[in-house]
Parts: C-alpha cells; sequence; structure tokens
C-alpha cells in the first residue's frame, strides 16, 4: 500500500454567523486545515460580506476557500474556487461554465454521490477533485460499496478525491487508509459550537498518526 497522505476538508453551512468566523480562526490555528468549503442555499451565497471576511482569513493561514455553485460570488470575493454540488455534477455542463467564470487557476471540484460516470466525467474535463459519499445509504444497493468506490478510485485516478460526511476519527482513518486524499467534515460539527474544535482536532490527530507510521 503506498503512504497515507489525507488532508481535512472542513464544511460550513450556509447559514453561517460571525461566532463560526470566530471558531474557524481558532481551528486554523489549531489544526492542519487544507480547504474549507463554505455552502449556498439554492447556489446562491447571502452573505457576501461574512464571505468575504472568511476568505481573507483563510488565506492569511494559507487555506484554500470555496463556496458551493456561486461561481460568479467566488469571482467577486477571490476565493479560490468552487464546489459543484451533486445537483450542478448531473449536468455534465456545469464544470465549463464554473470554468469559463473562473479561470484556469481556480479550484473547482464535485460532488459525485456514489457515480463512477460523473466522476470520471469530471476528471476528464479537469477538475481538481472529486467527492465520493462515504455514507451506504446513499449508494443504491446495485451498487459497490462506498469503500470499494474509494479504492477503486484512489488505484484507477490521479485526481484527487475527497469523502464527504466524515464524522468521527475512525471514519476519517478508514477513508485514508482506502487512499482517499481528503476528508470533509460534515457542517453539522459546527452546530456543538466549541465542541467543533474538537472534532475537527481529534480527526486532525488521527490522520497526523497515520501518516507517522507510514
Amino acid at each position: 500500500m503506498s503512504d497515507v497522505d489525507c488532508q481535512l476538508y472542513v464544511i460550513l453551512p450556509a447559514d453561517a454567523k460571525p461566532e463560526l468566523e470566530r471558531l474557524l480562526v481558532r481551528a486554523f490555528s489549531e489544526s492542519d486545515i487544507a480547504c474549507i468549503l463554505l455552502q449556498t442555499d439554492g447556489g446562491q451565497l447571502d452573505n457576501v460580506e461574512l464571505a468575504a471576511r472568511i476568505n481573507e482569513a483563510a488565506h492569511d493561514h494559507q487555506v484554500a476557500f470555496l463556496i458551493e455553485d456561486d461561481a460568479e460570488a467566488a469571482k467577486k470575493i477571490g476565493a479560490a474556487g468552487v464546489h459543484l454540488s451533486r445537483e450542478q455534477t448531473a449536468d455534465e455542463s456545469s464544470y465549463q461554465i464554473a470554468r469559463n467564470v473562473l479561470g484556469t487557476e481556480a479550484i473547482i471540484g464535485g460532488d459525485c454521490g456514489s457515480s463512477r460516470h460523473s466522476a470520471m466525467v469530471l476528471g476528464e474535463q479537469g477538475a481538481d477533485y472529486v467527492a465520493f459519499s462515504s455514507s451506504p445509504a446513499s449508494h443504491a444497493p446495485d451498487t459497490e460499496s462506498p469503500d470499494e468506490l474509494i479504492a477503486w478510485w484512489a488505484e484507477m485516478f490521479e485526481v484527487p478525491s475527497v469523502i464527504w460526511q466524515i464524522e468521527t476519527p475512525n471514519d476519517a482513518e478508514n477513508a485514508a487508509r482506502l487512499g482517499a486524499d481528503f476528508v470533509a467534515l460534515n457542517a453539522e460539527i459546527w452546530r456543538n459550537g466549541e465542541d467543533a474544535l474538537k472534532t475537527i482536532k481529534s480527526i486532525q490527530d488521527r490522520l497526523a498518526a497515520i501518516k507517522s507510521s507510514n
């Protein structure tokens, strides 16, 4: 097995408040976060001012900041790029539309659910990553398990993978050992206030321990 080097990808809820901004800055200092994603409500960013402040804080800590679906907003505030939701990746033209708005240097990835086809299409189009669900409930009965999908992608393709719906250190370790490049923590962790920082740190520590044991 190749060396495990999996990084943290943290998701922020669409209704993020200024208090979350404060916690996020602490998380940047306490954990090694590679990327953050701000979700949107219906594909449109509502609080541009808050997003701009988060983008600035992320930039100061060398963390990539992405916005869900809204390429125009990402361009306006100078975000690193966009993440295309499952609704967007179902339309194969969505990637190129976002790329036309943001240019060649932006990060553009997308949610592929449990679909090999969507992942391969995105990869061929030039996406910077593909995201898969880690939840068995999101996978159709006649498809492979989440673990099989993650391992298949890691073996066959160079495009990085992000594994969605990570909640615990054990979830993160499983995805990392299967070959995931990033693990994405549920936005729901922020509902727990200060405890979100403990969750992020515990998963970061587990990933660091795996890497050091390679």
